[in-house]
């Protein structure tokens, strides 16, 4: 399953973004130090692996 990540570097920006989205998104902090736009169901893999969820 091939889904789209939006990275950002400011938070407010990808708040922003998944404001626009069609579908439940999440904010994730990557190992980048960028902000990830990810459906759900990554984002529960991605905290399964250790990722951080921005509040």
């Amino acid at each position: 399953m091939e889904e789209a990540v939006y990275k950002f570097p400011f938070l407010s920006v990808a708040q922003v973004h998944s404001f626009s989205m069609d579908r439940p998104v999440s904010i994730i902090f990557g190992p980048d130090n960028m902000y990830w736009v990810v459906p759900d169901a990554v984002a529960r893999e991605l905290h399964r692996l250790g990722y951080q969820f921005c509040q």
